[in-house]
């Protein structure tokens, strides 16, 4: 080695040591911002137009809904006979009833909603029924045991057609699959650095998922005595849609294992911890952007359906998501993985109800 060669080497030392300056930091953080505000478009947009064309498709099938519904005939009207236990209140009932599609349409998925209520008018809960593949001029015959906490006087009667539940875990799975992809196109070099930092502490990373899981736990946990001190004891609209997509189908758990537990969680981190809490945090704090990311998180999962107080465990989910990011120096991996167990847990706790294994 020679004079020049050692010179050399420590204008590469150099180099490679030299600190970042203001106008890099600058020009890297508006490229940040740019780069956030292409994936919250992409999450939008891509919401927008799959439910559109989800819309397009079942209008397609069934031009004219309502006059399809007025075509479904109640045969017989549905009753309740409850079972009672030596005089104490009652454990369970048994509904029944016949409806007849006199319409022209087969119906993928014909489904019935009852919602039973006791004589003080409060819901003992609402029990979802369904029929696959009820073809025109084919009954349906529902006769269903379930359990209920008091003793019904007088229920409310839904009952539809859809295009299956699999085909919504279709078009969701698509839109969240395509998402994911554009945001790793998009961002690809963060989501390496993120990765490489990942993977060099693993081991400590794997342990903040993990306390991360169980303090997500906790919080749903605090939520819940929330709800019960207002007295709310219905499970959200959200969590029954999400109840309504299980069936004892392996194809069908296998793409709602993608969606709940793969890549809703990606999407999901990104958008509201990545997108939300990074451009909230440059602009109040980190406590603000934990609040804010979380609140925002929580509130989406129940603005379709109106039920605003059963935002409360998605609130309380959305700020320990936001805490454990904060807490993992916003790396995306942490959050995604506790997002990932979070789902994971709920999703094997549903097929073994589904599967009468508890």
């Amino acid at each position: 080695m020679n004079d020049f060669d050692d010179l050399f080497e420590k204008q590469v030392k150099h180099r490679d040591e030299v600190e970042e300056t203001p106008i890099d930091d600058f020009y890297r953080k508006i490229s940040n911002q740019r780069k956030n505000l292409y994936m919250f478009l992409i999450y939008i947009l891509s919401s927008f137009l799959f439910s559109f064309a989800a819309l397009m498709i079942s209008n397609n099938m069934f031009p004219n809904p309502d006059a399809i519904r007025e075509n479904i005939v109640i045969v017989s009207e549905p009753s309740v006979d409850v079972n009672y236990d030596e005089g104490l209140a009652p454990v369970s009932a048994v509904i029944s009833g016949v409806f007849l599609n006199n319409s022209e349409y087969d119906f993928p998925v014909f489904w019935v909603d009852i919602e039973l209520f006791d004589n003080t008018n409060n819901s003992l809960g609402i029990f979802s029924f369904s029929k696959d593949k009820l073809l025109s001029g084919q009954n349906y015959s529902l006769i269903e045991t379930v359990d209920i906490t008091g003793e019904p006087v007088r229920y409310e009667l839904h009952y539809g057609f859809d295009l299956g539940s699999i085909f919504f875990i279709v078009i969701n799975l698509l839109q969240v699959v395509i998402a994911s992809v554009l945001f790793l196109v998009i961002d690809f070099q963060s989501f390496k650095s993120n990765w490489k930092i990942f993977k060099n502490k693993f081991g400590n990373h794997i342990g903040q998922i993990v306390v991360g899981f169980f303090l997500v736990f906790l919080a749903l946990y605090a939520a819940q005595m929330i709800l019960e001190f207002f007295h709310v004891t219905e499970t959200s609209e959200n969590e029954l849609t999400i109840q309504g997509l299980f069936a004892a189908n392996p194809t069908q758990l296998a793409l709602l294992f993608l969606l709940l537990c793969v890549f809703t969680p990606i999407v999901e981190e990104v958008i509201f911890r990545k997108v939300l809490f990074n451009f909230i945090e440059p602009r109040t704090n980190s406590l603000v952007a934990i609040i804010g990311s979380g609140a925002i998180f929580g509130l989406m999962h129940v603005l379709a359906f109106g039920d605003f107080i059963q935002s409360i465990p998605y609130i309380f989910m959305g700020l320990m998501f936001g805490y454990i990011y904060y807490r993992a120096k916003k790396n995306i991996f942490v959050t995604i993985g506790v997002h990932f167990l979070n789902n994971f847990y709920v999703f094997i706790a549903y097929v073994l109800v589904l599967y009468e294994i508890i």
